[in-house]
This record gives structure tokens, sequence and C-alpha cells, in this order.
């Protein structure tokens, strides 16, 4: 008897372990919860509903919340906004006409929420009624016609809500006969199907008559005759209305005859009415817990009396016809057909009544009843049990998700349902088809491995062999799982089974992870048991397998069995009678690549080649009897022809042949065989393509051709003619477990099995059929520039939500746009294929891969489209689409107008070019000209020069001759000195031209020499002692002083010193230092040489240019020093010439330093002197100086001032002036105008072309100086143009002679303006009676008319006066007296005095003539105070006694005596 016991308990354990996976279970379902988290703006929900556009709305304890399936919105009052709402607590929503929600706050205000605009407005302040009116409901809403009842108010009628609101109807008691009703209170509400409106009253029946539009005649008060009748229900059917009293009488009501029939059914209240869903029935609840049914046809009724002693409430008729009744208490009644009552209850969380009563009942589109028990409790009811199961509620389970207190809840008939329960927040319930089925092997398992398959197979009996990675091996079989038997299993352990196949025998074989591969033998026909044989990798067996890490197992044509080992490559197994052996391909000598010795998964083409998949990519074996050949393929950078990944974890071939590898991190790979190099090409399937994932674990085929593609956590199914992917997901049904890695097959009844990591998923692709309903889709957010925009905000976009705009219109500069959209469509989340496009700017439609969001960049100005719709015919009966035009406006500057301006600009810049390209080609042929003119004139230049060397020779040779001859004296020697120094400076320059002439030609040689560079730099010095002697600069010499013998072209290496050292004098200022240094870079076998001024140097811009030829300086120091611009090009060509550098770099204190750097070539002796010169360097580093001979100017001679720069013009015009004037030099203008002013010389001789002021600018500042503008200017310069002639004159010049010119001229031109200006003042003194003033041409300037003029009418007034004399002369015209004397006496040639007692005499010669004759008196009258001072001045005058002069004018003479 214990046997028979232990026998039935290990029965019934064996039964619990492997029962069938597909026992009744919840429904499958997917939960989500929403709280705060989410953007819900509370948890405590009052209200659910769903409009006509399809958007979630939840009322709440802080506003009212719109869901699109992905985000919340909510609109509510904040502080300062301009809300019409005054409490955010939302009790009641009804959905409206023209887009509108009517809610009901906490208030007991109904506000009208307009979703276009998205703001709140009472109905109160629409209707404006007075004073505060609380609301109760809104009982009916039909377009613009809404009822609402006052809480113990009445009703209120607004026939047109939108248009005329004030126009509105207030039933009530005690209101106007049109208006009066016999109660304020409203039990209920019925509009009938012809639109009459019946309200049952706790007074009685109240009728309203529609007559026209959404008008009524007077309310009617039916049943009159029943004093106090309370009507508690209203029912309609199709030609009667029911109307249930408190009395428990029924009425009845015929629309066709308008006759009353009443049925007494109750003692009691009645409390409910219900027409059955067939239309025969009418089933009525009342107080005393009774159920009675009206027969529709006959008026026969029956009466059920509940049980449970309860009233009975609201009902709900199933499609099974069970009534499901509300009973007062808790729980809930079913009545079903057989006449019979059952009482269901749940227990709750809170362990007590549940506050409020939330009752309601409803069944899903499965057939499923769903309930809300009364006081507590939710659960679906279950046929097989006849029980009203929790619902991943029970309370104390550890599965519960949720609370079974639930408040609200609300069905979508698309199968999704929303809960609020006691936990708050609100609960999304998906339900889902039951087509994918997840099973596990071993329930209530501790270890996750326990239910983890890694293997699975389909024997020729249909039976699936299932492999958990635990180690046990299941077979299904019928529907049942049982353990596989295994005859001798105590004899191994198999261990976790990574892959299994059938061979033509029978025979199952099985690859371990860890114990090698196991040969499962048949016991007998029937397959009911097997017997194993293991085979082990053994270290010193060859023929032993390699590995007994076994991944894959195949079979091919000819009955081989190939073994893929996961460490040790691949092995074939061979027989020989009863002995197995294995070859091991990979050991080498059949030439296997050693990188692919870890095998996942094997697979045979068409052509009988073997696939090898690894984790280092693709190998594959061609077989010829013992010899192999193998082809490698794996990923290569940048090619999308290679496998997207190395890593493969299955490969499958289809019915065509076709082979599919899927990778880990590829996606799904096809190979295509490329048949002109007989090689393969792959073409993967990514997200990109649609594809749920790219890491995809395996793929199998159904019996429709379709591929079924496993990823980490979906699964999808791809059409390989179309290529149209379709992805399933939790959202499907699909367990959230992962799939596993190569484990996939198919029954022979056409089932597909799939291993994940917790147990298996088996399903019938034909089940899999779609459930399409139509949705919206809506655009939920717009952003510009990255900016939200807002309605009515300060961008001014939006007038109205983005989701009611059709189109928009944006400012040029807003052209960064982005649209948030959603599927109002809440069973699969976000997992959904959108595309999308902006029309107009990309006619090319886009996948966004779950993003939700269409966004564009750098939008041009035009008419755009924006178009987004979800393609997915599976899920959607529709094309769900939605637009939004965008405008762009044109920048200002791409308006129409702006294109007409632009077409202006454009044609004048056109024109403009055309000119300039007129211009340029004239320029073009002027350069060519030009350049052939510059070649002309070089040439002519370099001819005159080859011409100019005969004569200089001739001048230099005679002159040095006579010097030889003949002993000059000091002063003969000077000029001897002067013209060999400007021959020799003439013959440098004409070498000059000439060598560059020779280096433009491309034709330079060089004449290397030796030479001692220290005394050849001296000797070239000298050249510059006179200039250094007068502007007292000190010449240093520095640096390497030791002797250095050098070999360069010495005349070259001469011509670039003197250049440095003639521009460093030439622009060092007086009393400054130049310094020559030369230094020996022994390291780098380099002269360098610098020549530093203390000049004021080169701008930075322009160190560069200096070396460029014809450069002119343009700093104001030395803009008018004379020079060539030729010196420092050629010297950088003949210093480049000897593979040299030379550079310009600014001394910081002041000056320019030039650096030389040469080659060192070192010489052992000179073999020539550097140059010849009579004059050397003395120890201190400066030049002896020499005598000058100036001869003597003869006594009084006039006072000459020469300004002029060059030291030889200057110093032998001295020389030749000094014979006959006292000459005073000066080097520059503003030297000589400094002496001018302090000398006051007679006459002034200048250069025009000097620094530091010209002598247009000298002349300029003494004519405009009334203290020197008499003094007379000669100008002299080498610019002989006729207009440079004008200008010197305009500026006042009395000559100007043009270089170069006979000194003979000059001394002419300087006696004639001294012998003119003497003259002029006798003239103007020897009038008697007028004084002609006017200007004299060229001799007299205005100023110094005045001048004389003024001085001589002072004379005129002052002469009586013998106290007069100068300095009131001088007082008079406001200047010093030396200053004056000098003034008067450069113009008149005598002294102010002389001149004043010269005015005295000629008038007293004048009074003379008039007839005066006492002498004494008419001297007293010219001012002298003594008549015989009188007598001598006047006959020393006139050389005739005044006595004897009048004497004369008595006696007439023909002439009177002569003046001097």
């Amino acid at each position: 008897m214990k046997r028979f016991l232990l026998l039935l308990l290990a029965i019934g354990y064996l039964t619990a372990q492997f029962r069938p996976c597909f026992a009744q279970s919840d429904p499958p379902a997917k939960i989500e919860h929403y709280s705060t988290e989410d953007g819900l703006s509370h948890d405590v929900v009052t209200t659910i509903m769903k409009d006509h556009e399809g958007y979630m709305w939840f009322g709440t304890w802080y506003g009212l919340n719109r869901f699109d399936g992905n985000h919340f919105t909510s609109f509510k009052s904040i502080a300062g906004d301009s809300s019409q709402i005054k409490n955010n607590r939302i009790d009641q929503i009804t959905e409206g006409y023209r887009n509108v929600l009517w809610v009901k706050a906490y208030d007991g205000q109904i506000y009208r929420f307009d979703k276009t605009h998205e703001n709140f407005r009472s109905l109160a302040a629409i209707l404006k009624l007075p004073g505060k009116v609380e609301f109760e409901h809104v009982l009916a809403v039909d377009k613009d016609d809404i009822w609402v009842s006052i809480a113990d108010g009445g009703v209120i009628h607004i026939p047109d809500i939108y248009h005329r609101p004030t126009n509105f109807i207030w039933y009530k008691k005690n209101a106007d006969g049109r208006r009066n009703i016999p109660s304020n209170k409203t039990n209920c509400f019925l509009k009938d199907q012809n639109r009459n409106v019946w309200l049952g009253t706790p007074a009685g029946l109240v009728y309203l008559k529609h007559t026209r539009a959404n008008s009524y005649d007077a309310p009617i008060t039916l049943l009159s005759k029943k004093s106090g009748l309370n009507i508690t229900a209203l029912s309609e059917c199709s030609d009667r209305l029911f109307f249930a009293s408190a009395t428990g009488s029924l009425y009845s009501y015929t629309k066709r005859n308008c006759r009353f029939k009443e049925f007494m059914l109750s003692n009691q209240t009645l409390n409910n009415l219900l027409v059955s869903s067939d239309k025969t029935s009418l089933y009525v609840t009342s107080a005393a817990g009774e159920l009675v049914t009206l027969s529709l046809k006959d008026d026969t009724w029956h009466k059920y009396t509940s049980p449970y002693k309860q009233a009975l409430h609201s009902m709900f008729q199933d499609s099974h016809q069970n009534l499901w009744i509300e009973p007062e208490q808790t729980g809930i009644l079913k009545f079903d057909a057989n006449k019979r009552f059952k009482a269901y209850t749940q227990n709750n969380d809170s362990k007590n009544i549940n506050a409020g009563n939330h009752f309601k009942v409803f069944e899903d589109i499965n057939g499923l009843i769903w309930c809300v028990l009364r006081d507590g409790g939710f659960g679906y009811y279950d046929t097989a049990s006849d029980n009203i199961n929790y619902f991943h509620n029970q309370p104390g389970s550890k599965d519960r998700a949720f609370s079974n207190l639930v408040t609200v809840a609300y069905y979508d008939p698309s199968g999704v349902m929303w809960l609020h329960t006691d936990e708050h927040g609100v609960e999304k319930i998906i339900f889902q088809p039951k087509a994918f089925e997840n099973r596990l092997v071993k329930n209530n398992a501790i270890f996750k491995s326990d239910n983890e398959i890694r293997a699975v197979c389909v024997d020729r009996t249909n039976r699936t062999w299932i492999c958990a990675k635990a180690g046990p091996i299941y077979w299904l079989q019928d529907g049942r799982l049982l353990p596989g038997k295994f005859s001798n299993a105590d004899q191994y352990k198999i261990g976790a089974v990574y892959s299994i196949i059938e061979d033509r025998h029978g025979n199952i074989w099985m690859g371990t992870k860890t114990n090698g591969l196991f040969e499962a033998i048949p016991n007998d026909t029937q397959c009911s048991s097997y017997r194993l044989i293991n085979f082990i990798h053994h270290q010193n067996d060859i023929n032993s397998i390699s590995s007994d890490q076994i991944y894959a197992i195949k079979e091919d044509a000819n009955g081989q069995i190939w073994v893929g080992a996961f460490d040790h490559g691949l092995n074939l197994l061979q027989k020989a009678g009863n002995k197995i052996s294995f070859r091991r391909i990979s050991d080498g000598q059949y030439g296997y690549p050693k990188d692919f010795e870890k095998i996942r998964v094997i697979e045979i083409d068409n052509k009988g080649n073997l696939w090898l998949g690894t984790t280092e990519g693709l190998l594959i074996l061609q077989q010829r009897g013992d010899n192999y050949s193998f082809s490698s393929y794996n990923k290569r950078p940048g090619d999308k022809t290679s496998i997207g990944n190395n890593d493969i974890q299955h490969i499958h071939r289809d019915h065509l042949g076709r082979m599919w590898l899927s990778t880990s991190g590829g996606g799904l790979a096809l190979a295509q065989s490329n048949q002109h190099n007989n090689t393969l090409s792959f073409r993967s399937f990514t997200t990109a393509n649609g594809l749920a994932n790219d890491y995809v674990l395996s793929c199998t085929e159904d019996n429709a051709g379709k591929l079924w593609i496993a990823t980490k956590s979906s699964i999808s199914r791809m059409d390989p003619i179309t290529w149209h992917i379709k992805n399933f997901s939790s959202y499907d049904g699909l367990s959230t477990d992962g799939f596993s890695e190569s484990t996939c097959g198919n029954t022979r009844d056409g089932k597909l099995i799939f291993g994940t990591t917790r147990g298996y998923l088996e399903f019938d692709p034909q089940d899999i059929v779609p459930h399409p309903i139509n949705a919206n889709l809506v655009f939920t957010n717009l952003q510009v520039n990255n900016q939200w925009v807002g309605i009515a905000d300060s961008s001014g976009i939006l007038k109205q939500s983005i989701n009611h705009t059709e189109a928009i219109t944006l400012h040029y500069s807003q052209n960064v746009v982005s649209v948030d959209y959603s599927m109002l469509d809440y069973r699969f989340g976000s997992s959904l294929p959108f595309v999308y496009r902006l029309k107009g700017f990309d006619n090319e439609w886009h996948n966004n891969s779950n993003q939700l969001r269409a966004t564009y960049t750098n939008i041009p100005a035009g008419h755009y489209l924006l178009e987004i719709k979800c393609p997915d015919a599976d899920r959607y009966g529709n094309v769900p689409y939605k637009s939004l035009a965008i405008t762009v406006l044109p920048a200002p500057w791409l308006s129409w107008w702006a294109y007409l301006l632009y077409a202006a600009v454009i044609a004048a810049i056109a024109l403009v070019i055309w000119r300039n390209t007129m211009t340029a080609f004239k320029l073009k042929q002027k350069l060519a000209i030009d350049r052939e003119l510059t070649e002309l004139k070089l040439g002519f230049f370099t001819n005159i020069s080859h011409e100019l060397r005969t004569p200089l020779m001739l001048i230099l040779n005679p002159i040095t001759q006579l010097a030889k001859l003949h002993a000059p004296d000091q002063l003969e020697r000077q000029y001897i000195d002067i013209v060999e120094r400007n021959a020799n400076r003439m013959v440098r320059f004409v070498n000059q031209l000439l060598e560059f002439r020779k280096l433009q030609s491309g034709k330079p040689t060089l004449d290397h020499s030796s030479f001692e560079m220290a005394g050849f730099i001296r000797n070239i010095a000298a050249n510059f002692e006179d200039v250094r002697m007068q502007k007292s600069i000190n010449l240093e010499i520095t640096g390497y002083q030791a002797p250095l013998h050098v070999q360069y072209d010495q005349d070259k290496i001469e011509t670039v010193i003197y250049n440095l050292l003639s521009n460093a004098f030439k622009f060092t200022a007086d009393g400054r230092t130049i310094t020559v240094n030369m230094a020996v870079k022994t390291i780098d076998q380099q002269l360098e040489l610098t020549v530093t001024d203390q000049g004021c140097g080169v701008p930075d811009n322009e160190l560069k240019l200096i070396f460029e030829l014809y450069h002119s300086d343009q700093r104001s120091a030395v803009k008018n020093s004379k020079g060539t611009g030729i010196g420092l090009a050629l010297s950088k060509e003949l210093v480049e010439l000897h593979g040299g550098t030379i550079t310009a770099v600014n001394v910081p204190s002041g000056g320019l330093c030039v650096k030389i750097t040469l080659p060192l070539i070192r010489a052992n002796k000179p073999e020539s002197a550097a140059i010849n010169s009579s004059l050397v360097i003395n120890e201190l580093g400066t030049l002896d100086n020499i005598s000058q001979v100036v001869p003597e100017p003869p006594v009084g001679a006039p006072l000459l001032m020469l300004v002029e720069d060059n030291a030889d013009m200057r110093e032998f015009l001295r020389m030749q002036l000094s014979e006959i004037y006292r000459v005073e030099t000066a080097a520059d203008g503003m030297e000589g105008l400094e002496k001018v002013r302090q000398l006051m010389p007679d006459i002034i001789v200048s250069d025009v072309m000097m620094p530091v002021m010209d002598g247009i600018t000298l002349i300029d500042t003494l004519k405009n100086d009334p203290v020197t503008s008499h003094i007379p200017v000669v100008l002299m310069s080498a610019r002989s143009a006729v207009e440079h002639q004008i200008i010197g004159l305009n500026y006042g010049a009395d000559y100007y002679l043009a270089k170069p010119f006979q000194n003979e001229l000059l001394i002419a031109a300087i006696d004639g303006i001294l012998e003119r200006r003497k003259k002029m003042f006798e003239k103007l003194t020897v009038d008697k009676r007028v004084v002609n003033l006017s200007p004299c041409e060229i001799i007299v300037t205005s100023k110094d008319e005045a001048f004389l003029k003024n001085v001589i009418q002072i004379i005129g007034d002052k002469m009586a006066d013998p106290d007069f004399d100068i300095d009131t002369v001088a007082e008079t015209v406001n200047m010093a007296r030396a200053t004056f004397y000098k003034k008067f006496k450069s113009l008149t040639q005598i002294a102010p005095v002389e001149f004043v007692r010269d005015m005295r005499l000629q008038r007293a010669k004048q009074y003379f003539d008039a007839g005066h004759h006492n002498v004494a008196e008419v001297g007293y009258t010219v001012g002298f105070s003594s008549p015989k001072y009188f007598s001598t001045c006047y006959k020393s005058k006139y050389r005739i006694a005044p006595s004897d002069y009048i004497r004369s004018v008595k006696t007439p003479v023909e002439t009177a005596p002569a003046e001097p």
C-alpha cells in the first residue's frame, strides 16, 4: 500500500513539473504605469475619457491632462495667467462640438476648454448668468445644442452655444409658463430618437416637444394624475419609452399613439432600466432585490428575486446574455441564461469597505468581462472557474502589479484599458493577441538557466527536443512536455547542449558546452528511448574529436557528419565498421585558416559546400575527395558589400537556396554570388531597413517563404520578395526575455519554435493576423530655431494649437524647424514606423527611427509641405497622415524688389566690368608697350652709360695728369678734388647700371679674387670722408679685426658695401654714429657683415620692399633725397649671386641694420689690393681732415645765403660766390630758414630738392613772414621742366635756374635782382608828388609795397618834428628797431636814418621850388633843428648851397640840377 501511495505521489510531482504550458492563465497583457514622473499633473485621477480625435483626457485634482501616447500635457490655472478656470480639480469631462470639452470643476462651475486655442472659459460667463450658479451635470451635447442641470436649480437649455449663447432657456420650478417645471431636481434625462426631451423629476415626468431646429414647446408635466410621482429611470426602445418610478410602477409610452400604460412591478422603488441587446426584453431592478423581465412583444413580465437580500441597481448585459448587476452592498451579481443569481466578491488591499461607489462592467474585444466591483475589487470573469479572477492585482501576491481598488476605469475598444486605483497614477493595460506563447520547461525554477533554451530539434516523429542550459533535455509531443529518456543516462553527464540534429538514420547528435559530442541511438523503432555514446577529446589521440566545446553539427548529402568546435575548428566524423574516429580538418595539414577556429554554426548550401559561421567571419569549405579548399569572408571597413559583423551567430538556407547570415551587430546578411569572379558579396538588412535590432541571433523560414528573424528582445518578419519587414515586440505579446543564440526550428505542422533565455516561444505564423484600426496622427509641439513655440506667444507663429494649424509663416531667419508628432494609438508605444518629408525641400521619404520628431535646418525661403505618415497596413486600415504647410519668407535682400535692385546693380557691375576689362586690356597693351619701352630705355641708358665711360675717362685722366704736371695751389687742389670725386661717382653709377643690366639679362658671372676683408672695408669707407666731416658723423668699424683673406668677386662686393654705406650716410642725422661690423661664424662657415645707422629707420611693412628695383622711400625726412632706386636692388642680386642673403631690420633705438651673410671662402693670401685711395682710417676709426681755402669777398659786399644739401655742390658754389658776396651756407631748408631769420641776408640762393625742408616749402615760409618777405630768392634745381619752374615762381621765387648751369649765369641773376631792387626804391622816393606803389612783377611783393608805402606815409607826416627818428617809425609799424632796420635797408639799400634825411631834403627842395626863399624857415619846417646843419646836408646831396639854389630858381634855368 505504501508503494502505491509513493507511486501516486511521484506521478503527481511529475505532472506538476511537466504539465502542459498552455493551461489557462491571466489574459496576455502589457501593463504600463504613469505618474507625475511621467508628466501627469497630479496622481489623483477623477475621470478618464477619449475624444473623437483619439486623445486621452484625464481629469485630476490639479488640472486637465491630455495624453498623446508619449507625453502628457497639462492645462490648468496658474498665478498671473488669463485663464478663467478658478479651481483646478476636474470632476467631469464631456466632449462637445467644434473641438471643445465641457469640464466640471470642484467649484461647481462648468468650463468650456477650447482644444484649438487651449484655453478655458466659464459657462456662467458665456451665458452671462447673474450671481453664482452651481452646475451639476452636462446632460446632453448635440452640436451647438447643450443641456445642463443646476444643483437644485432646474435645467438650462442653450440652443446655440457658439453664436447666441445668451439666448438660453432656464427651466425651473415656479418660472413663467414656458419655463416652468414641477421640480428643480432632475433624477434622469433622456433625449429620444425624435429629439424630444424627457426629464424625470421627484415631482413628475416633464416632456418638451421638439419643434424646429433646437427649439422646443413649453414643458408639459405628464402623468399629472399620479400626484407626487417620482421618476427614477428612463429608457427607450424603437417604438416605446419606459419610465420607472419610486412607487414600483413602470410606465410605457407608445410613440405611435402617444398612450401610457402602467405596470405595477414592485412595491418598492424601481432603480434601473435596461433594454436587452436583442431588443426583445426590458430588464428592471428594484430596491427590493428583484429583477423583472418584461417582454417587449406581449408585455408579459417575470420577477426574479435575488437570494442575497439587497437592493439591485445598474445592469450590464454581455454577449452571452448574462446580466451583471450592481448590488446595494459589495461585489457583483450575475444573472445567467438559466435565470440563476450568483454573487462574486474579492478581497481588497485596504481590508475595509472602499469609500465611494465606482461600480462598472464592460466587455473587451475578446469577449472577456471586466468588473469594477461594488466597494472594492477588480478582475475579469473566468468561464472555466466561474469566478471573478484577480488580474495582476491579488492582494499579497508577489506578482501583484497594481491595486484592485479601482476608482476610475475606461475601456478603449482598440484593446486598451485605463485604470486609476487607490495607489494613484494611471495604469494602461494593453491586451495582446494570444498568437505568441512563451512557455517554461520548469515552473517555479530557482535558477534562470533551468529555463534558458540553447538548442531545439524536431525529429522524424514530430517530437521537439528542447535542451536547457542547465542540462535537462525535454521532449515536446502532442502538447505535453516530458523528460527525454536515455537507457544509460546514469553513465554520462550530458550537461548543457548547444547544438542538436537528427541524422538520416534517426540518430540524434548533441554537441555540449563542456562534455564533447553525444550520439543518441534509438532503442526501438518507436524511438521511445535512446542509448548514449559519448565522444570526447583525448590529448594523445589524434583520431579523437579536437575539443569538448561543440557548438555546431551538420550532416551533408553524403551522410557525413561535420562537427564544429568553439575553440579548435572543424572535425569530420568517420566510421569504419563500428569504430568512429575524427579527422581534424583544422590541424593545418588541410590548409584550414587559423583565424577561423571558433565555429558557432555549420550550414550546407545547395552545391554541397560547407558554410562555417565563426567569430572571425564566414569560412566556406569545398570538398573534393580528401582535398579541401577554403574561401573566407569578413567585414571590410568602408565596403558595404562585405559582412556587417564578423561574429556570425546563425546561418539559414531558404527554400530557394539563398544563404542568410545572422550577425552580432551587423544585422542580417544575404549572400549574393558574383558570377564574373566566383566570389560573394553581401546585402545587409539592419535597423536602417526596418529591422528591430542589428544584433541578430537566429533566423528561420515559415511555410509561406517568409523569414522570421530573432533579435535581442524582439522578432521580425521579412518578406524576401518585397523586402518588407514587420517587427513584433512585447506590445504584440512577446515576452521581454531575450532570445538564445542559433536556437530555432520548424515543426512538421508549420509551427516555429525559438529558444529564449526564459523558456521557448512556439507559434503558428498563420495565426499572426493583423487587427487594423483607424487612428489619427497628430502634431504635438513645434520648435523654431530650437525654441518652443506656444500659442499667441511673442514669436507670433501660432494662433492656435499646432495640431489644428494648417499652415505657418516664418521669418527668413527662422529656418530651423522641428515638429513633434504622435500616433493616437496606445497599443504599441513608440515602436511604429514613421516616414516624413518636407515637400519642396526634400521630396524623399525618410525613416524616422521612432524619434517622433521631424527636424529640418537651413530651410531657404519658399513654400513647403511637411508630410508625415505611418505606412503600417497591418495595424491601420487607413494610412495615418498629417501635413503642415510651411512658408519661409525671403530675406529683404531676397525679395522681388531686391532682385530688381540686384539686376540693376549687376547691370552696372557688368558695365563696370566691361569697362574695366577694356581698361585692363588697354593697360595690358600699355604694359606691353611700357615693357618694351622700359627695355628700350634700359638699353638706351646702358648704351649711354657705355658712351659716358669714354668722356668720363677723358675727364679723370687729364685731371689726374694736370695735377701731376702742375703743382696746384690749395684752391686749385680743392677744385680738382671735386672734379675727381664727382667723376668717380658718375663712373660708379654707370658701372652699377651696367652691372644691373647684366644681371637682368640672365648672364651673371663671378670673377673671384683673393683680398683681405677688413682693410677692404676701411678703404671703401674712405670714400665717405667728406660727408662724414660735413655731418660730424662718427664711423665705427668693429668686430673681427684679424686679417681675413677671402675669395669673392671683389668688384661686386665693393659695390654692395659702397651702396650700404651710401644709404647709411644719406639717412643718418648729423652727429650720429654709423657702425660697420664684421663677424665670422666658424660653425656655419659664414661671413656676416652688418651696417647699422642711427637714422629714422624704415616702416615695418616696407622692410621687404627696400630691396626691390626703383623702390622709393616715402619717409618725410628723406623723401627729397636723391637716389636712383637701383643700389639696394643691385646689392641683393649681387649677394644672392654669391650664394648669400641680405636682410634689413629696424634698430629698436632708432635706425636701420642691414645684414649680409655670405658663405665663408677663405684664401691663403690676397691677390690684389682692395682699392686705391689717398685717404686712410686713423686708429680711432675716423678719417683725417683736409684744410679748405675760401676766397675773401670785398668789403661791404651783399650777404648771400646759400642753401644746398649736396656738399660738393654747396662747397663749389660757396667758393665761386665768395669772391663777390659774403656767403653763408645751410645743408637743408630748415637750417637755411633759421639762418635767414638770424642774419637777414640780402638774397637767398636755394636748391629745391632737399631733406627735412625742401626749397618750395622754404620760400613759401619766407614769403608769408612779414619779416623776411622782402628777401629775393633764386631757386636752382635739376627739375628743369617748365611746370616745375612755374611752381617756383608762383611761390615767390625771383629767379629759377635749371641744373646744370654756368656760374656766370647765377652771378648775373643775383646782381640783376639786387640792382633792380635798388632802382625800384629810387623810383619810389624820387617822385615828388605822387608815389606810385603799384606791385612790381617778380621784384617786389605786395607786402613789401604795403610796407614801403606805410613807411613813406609815416615819414611824410612826421618829418616836421625835429625829434622824429627811426625808433618812431619802427614803433609805428609794430616792428623791433633791429628788425625794421634790417628789412628797410634790405629793401632800399640805405639806412632808415639816411632815408629820413633824404626825404626831408627832397621836401625842402619842393618848398624852394614853390617859392619859399627863407632857408632857415624851410629847414625848420622839414625837421632840421639847425639851419647850418640843414645847409650842409642840402649842399652834400644836391651839390649846391640852399641860398644859391633859391637864386637859381628866381633866375629861369633850362634844367634843374640832376639828382644823384
